[in-house]
């Protein structure tokens, strides 16, 4: 199955010098639990509900201060709109992340997460061995 085929295309994201309150109320409004920080049509980060507490309101940080930036993750892994589910569940898996950009050359068309997968086309015990694939490497580190 193509991954376009269960992707979520209502993209949310902000810019990198979004406060964390502006971060934590769109994803509020919108219901998501994650949000791409993109600047310039280039995606930079994306920062999840977790990330919003151990990396804002855990830290010893005025959170009043933190933008986008200081609590996103840089490194995202993707995968190319064209790859099948297969590939992006072995990449959910092999990086322990529950969230996946999806592009179309460097632009972001879409993301694709578990409750995705498991609310679509797939197997929710599909859904339910990646997710403990990803909780059981997490832990083991």
């Amino acid at each position: 199955m193509d991954i376009k085929e269960i992707m979520t295309t209502n993209i949310v994201s902000v810019p990198e010098n979004t406060s964390l309150k502006d971060i934590a109320k769109k994803m509020s409004d919108t219901g998501v639990g994650s949000i791409l920080v993109i600047e310039n049509n280039a995606l930079n980060g994306i920062i999840t509900d977790r990330d919003i507490v151990t990396r804002g309101l855990a830290s010893d940080k005025d959170i009043n201060t933190l933008t986008a930036c200081d609590v996103m993750t840089k490194n995202v892994i993707t995968a190319s709109i064209n790859e099948d589910l297969d590939h992006v569940i072995d990449l959910m898996s092999d990086h322990q992340v529950k969230r996946i950009p999806i592009m179309d050359s460097n632009e972001v068309k879409g993301v694709v997460s578990l409750g995705d997968m498991s609310q679509t086309y797939i197997l929710e015990d599909d859904a339910g061995e990646v997710l403990h694939d990803i909780t059981e490497k997490s832990f083991n580190q």
